[in-house]
């Protein structure tokens, strides 16, 4: 009698990252344009006229400052996967220069550098990347609430990141991996 020995190996989730809010400072920026402490202060009017100035800015996306948490955010995705993380943003509708831009914002910005930089259209759904092809289920870090909704019910892990509170991003980050 022959015995075959059934191999069971358990995939890891792939690591998704937000840039904006995430890891570069785009409501900074943001809000001195529009004269708001916060964007969640701008009137509709206000925000859209204010996205539709960055796109006529030549340089906008290349130059947005590395947020403070960043450092804490790489050290954990060195830590806890290796390093293997892929980026997963979204252009601004009508921006010919954004996703060249922040390609370039990436690796001028970040380390370890990331397996992919993925920019979608500003409308597309950021939870179609949200499970692998058998089934496991992937981390998304976001800053917007809407976006980890999505990814959530999309059958992923979404953890919503505060500037400022990294602390609590890393230790969901390290409750996800046990799941």
């Amino acid at each position: 009698m022959i015995l075959y020995e059934l191999e069971t190996t358990v995939k890891s989730p792939i690591l998704y990252v937000d840039m904006d809010g995430v890891l570069a400072d785009f409501y900074g920026p943001f809000n001195q344009m529009a004269g708001v402490a916060s964007w969640k202060d701008a009137s509709k009017d206000t925000v859209s006229q204010v996205l539709k100035d960055i796109t006529t800015q030549k340089d906008f996306w290349i130059n947005l400052d590395v947020l403070s948490d960043v450092p804490s955010i790489m050290l954990a995705i060195k830590t806890l996967f290796g390093g293997e993380y892929k980026i997963l943003s979204k252009a601004l509708a009508g921006d010919k220069r954004v996703v060249a831009q922040k390609k370039q914002w990436v690796q001028n910005n970040l380390q370890p550098q990331p397996n992919e930089v993925i920019i979608m259209p500003a409308t597309a759904d950021k939870g179609m990347y949200a499970k692998q092809a058998d089934g496991t289920a992937n981390i998304l870090i976001d800053d917007f609430g809407y976006n980890i909704k999505k990814w959530q019910s999309a059958g992923g892990i979404g953890i919503q990141h505060t500037n400022g509170a990294v602390n609590n991003t890393v230790a969901k980050l390290k409750a996800a991996l046990k799941q």
